[in-house]
């Protein structure tokens, strides 16, 4: 069933609340600007990259197979986003912070 609900951008999630607050247009605008331009170039170079290894691999004659191997490695990557538990691996990642920081604090008040 097709409503006729506008889609949302993903940017309205954070451009709302800093209208809200009264920031300014281009303190606002420009980062957000420079962020998609970035993920951007950044998402154009690795694809050129990897069709470029794609290429080598399987060659221009066997394109249904570079195709096949995308389409298992991202769900295989879509897995993995799915499966981990992120807010473990953060837990532990700033527990271990935490612990640096102190033992250093400990080396240098000793």
């Amino acid at each position: 069933m097709e409503t006729d609900r506008p889609r949302t951008d993903q940017d309205e999630l954070i451009i709302i609340p800093l209208g809200v607050l009264r920031y300014s247009f281009m303190s606002v605008f420009i980062p957000l600007l420079m962020g998609k331009l970035l993920m951007c170039f950044l998402l154009a170079y690795f694809g050129n990259i990897f069709g470029t290894i794609l290429l080598s691999m399987f060659g221009e004659e066997n394109f249904w197979l570079g195709a096949l191997f995308t389409t298992v490695l991202l769900i295989l990557t879509f897995i993995v986003l799915l499966k981990v538990d992120w807010e473990k691996i953060f837990e532990n990642y700033m527990a271990k912070k935490v612990t640096v920081a102190s033992l250093v604090l400990w080396m240098e008040l000793s």
